[in-house]
């Protein structure tokens, strides 16, 4: 078996080897082969204008289908314009059924099935990309409409029980009255739409070409429901007249009862306290909020019934004081119980950026109040409290440096014996201000104290780090100290004398004096000892050399 395969390819390629030796050695093919050549060069120009009439779709491959359609949908189309390019689509279907199966172009015949196929699919791709973006053109129009319906049909059968039920649905029918054109002129156009998906057959959810069908029917029941609800409006016009105009009485005396209540009781009499004035507001606001929602109720039924406006100039006077008191005591309660939450801050975990800008932001409000409010007992109190603050500010960025130990806040009788229940309370119970100028001095000293005990600790590293070097002496073991690493200790050392004797020398190194003239003997008399050290070795080695 393996020997007959392999028999077999051989074969075929030693026939395939001599057939194309016999046709590439054949003069009357070869010469045959050139014509052909010759004939199609000659005649590329007269073929290429025989397929010229299929040119007029090259758009159908070449154009890009959803730019175009995004570009129609730019332009708002009506239903004419979505019906005429459609019609253009039929048209040109009907061109492409009407191309001959076949074209002679002697000595060749063109079959034009495969084309015509591809060119309707073409077609009909372009036909589905610009239903489905005018779909969605008018699927918007039509959920605008629907959601119209929805809110306005439960309005009109609200029932009529007092004059807000009636100035609700008079509101509702006005709204239906102004959309009916629009809503008209729209519904017409979406159905003819939606009936051309049909007939090309787009497809579309039968929900929502059901929802479509309905919008009429729909826009129908609600205008007549329009015209009852109407009907009922003026059957109980006097009635509800009657009692509005009881109901207007018994609203003047509350506004009355509310003004005087307001003079004598209310948060704008002077010398209350800013507390007890916030108390106050807070009280006279919830009632002059339902006051005044009765009053724009009076309003729109006097319009209602064609009654003369009334005036309540002390309501429009109180609306604009409680306007301006909210303003105030709503900073004002904001301030105290952004304090509040400061003062109850762990000391550690107080932020000082944080803090600064926050109050930078208050004080930048205050600043904004109208000038009126500047005089109020509240603004002198909420300014004071934002300018103390301010001012303690600087002093509490120096006391929560890391350098005030507990021992330096002791100095200006400030307890710090439990970290974990020490807040900035305990800091602000001191009078800060008053020891401006002892906590500025305490600050100075602590850093240059901190300053002076890291400079100790990093000398004590690197003597901590600093190694002798030994070197051979012949076959006795390393017994020699090295020349070049001494040396580098003895600069060393210079250097840190150097920086000692200023230790030494500064101000503010009580705490440390001792230490520092420990440092100073002890490198002293590391000095002396490796100098001699180096001496001795040195004449030691002279001297075994001379020896030798």
């Amino acid at each position: 078996m393996k020997v007959s395969s392999q028999f077999y390819y051989s074969s075929t390629l030693f026939l395939a080897k001599t057939y194309y030796n016999t046709i590439a050695n054949n003069k009357e093919l070869t010469k045959l082969y050139q014509n052909i050549g010759t004939f199609f060069v000659e005649n590329n120009i007269r073929f290429e204008k025989e397929l010229e009439e299929y040119y007029e779709f090259r758009d159908l491959w070449e154009m890009n289908k959803i730019n175009q359609a995004k570009k129609f949908i730019l332009s708002n189309p009506g239903y004419a314009s979505v019906r005429s390019v459609f019609a253009d689509f039929d048209d040109t279907r009907d061109s492409i059924k009407r191309i001959s199966e076949s074209k002679d172009v002697d000595p060749l015949r063109y079959l034009t099935t495969k084309l015509k196929s591809n060119l309707l699919d073409e077609i009909r791709q372009l036909e589905l990309i610009f239903a489905k973006y005018i779909r969605i053109h008018y699927r918007m129009k039509f959920l605008s409409i629907n959601d119209f319906f929805k809110k306005t049909e439960p309005r009109l059968n609200r029932q009529l029980r007092d004059l807000d039920d009636v100035r609700f649905v008079i509101n509702a029918l006005d709204t239906l009255k102004e959309n009916f054109v629009s809503v008209d002129h729209t519904i017409e156009p979406l159905e003819e739409v939606y009936n051309l998906f049909k007939r090309y057959s787009i497809d579309i959810p039968q929900e929502e070409q059901m929802a479509v069908e309905m919008l009429r029917s729909t826009h129908e029941r609600l205008l007549k429901r329009a015209k009852h609800v109407t009907h009922d409006l003026a059957n109980a016009q006097q009635s509800f007249l009657d009692r509005f105009l009881i109901d207007k009485k018994q609203f003047q005396d509350d506004i009355a009862d509310f003004v005087g209540d307001y003079d004598h009781n209310g948060p704008m009499i002077e010398g209350l306290p800013a507390q007890e004035a916030s108390d106050r507001l807070t009280n006279f606001e919830s009632r002059f909020s339902d006051l005044w929602k009765r009053y724009e109720t009076f309003a729109a039924g006097e319009e209602l019934f064609g009654l003369d406006k009334t005036e309540y100039i002390h309501l429009q006077t109180i609306k604009k004081q409680l306007n301006y008191l909210k303003r105030l005591y709503g900073l004002y309660n904001d301030v105290i119980k952004t304090m509040e939450i400061y003062y109850e801050t762990n000391w550690k975990d107080f932020h000082i950026e944080q803090v600064t800008n926050e109050i930078q932001e208050f004080q930048n409000k205050m600043k904004k109040l109208p000038k009126g409010l500047k005089n109020w007992p509240a603004y002198s109190e909420l300014k004071k409290k934002l300018d103390t603050f301010n001012e303690c500010l600087p002093l509490l960025e120096l006391l929560i440096n890391p350098a005030m130990q507990a021992k330096k806040l002791a100095k200006i009788e400030i307890p710090h014996n439990d970290s974990t229940i020490f807040s900035l309370k305990h800091v602000m119970n001191v009078p800060l201000i008053k020891y401006r100028e002892d906590i500025e001095d305490i600050s100075i000293t602590a850093q240059k104290e901190r300053d002076i005990e890291s400079k100790l600790l990093s000398i004590e590293s690197e003597w901590r780090q600093r190694e002798f070097k030994f070197a051979s002496l012949k076959n006795r073991g390393e017994l020699l100290l090295r020349g070049q690493e001494t040396s580098e200790i003895l600069s060393a050392i210079d250097d840190s004398n150097l920086i000692l004797a200023a230790l030494a020398s500064n101000r503010y190194n009580t705490f440390f004096k001792t230490q520092i003239q420990k440092y100073i003997a002890d490198l002293a008399i590391s000095a002396e000892i490796l100098t001699k050290w180096m001496q001795v070795q040195n004449l030691w080695i002279y001297l075994g050399d001379y020896k030798k």
